[in-house]
């Protein structure tokens, strides 16, 4: 694993999600995993790699945009991974 590598996991009870899902940091470049599927934020929410139910995919980008400022936070290092778990909101 790269040293600029950071994975942090969240369950549905902290997301509202009905799915657990990643958030990766690797090298500047931050994403979103959720199973198979690699999701990307910027300019706005959408699936770079695998696929998602519809109504899942609804679901994610909603939380996505929910939590934006707070994802882009976490990966300009202007807040830790802790701050995130206390901050995110729940869809």
């Amino acid at each position: 694993m790269p040293e600029n590598y950071e994975m942090t996991n969240f369950d549905p009870v902290k997301t509202g999600l009905p799915m657990p899902i990643s958030i990766i940091l690797r090298g500047g470049s931050a994403k979103i995993k959720i199973g198979s599927a690699t999701l990307g934020v910027k300019p706005k929410p959408h699936v770079l790699s695998g696929t998602l139910a519809p109504k899942d995919e609804r679901l994610v980008f909603q939380w996505i945009t929910l939590n934006i400022d707070l994802l882009l936070a976490h990966w300009n290092g202007q807040i830790d991974t802790a701050q995130l778990g206390r901050k995110l909101k729940r869809v």
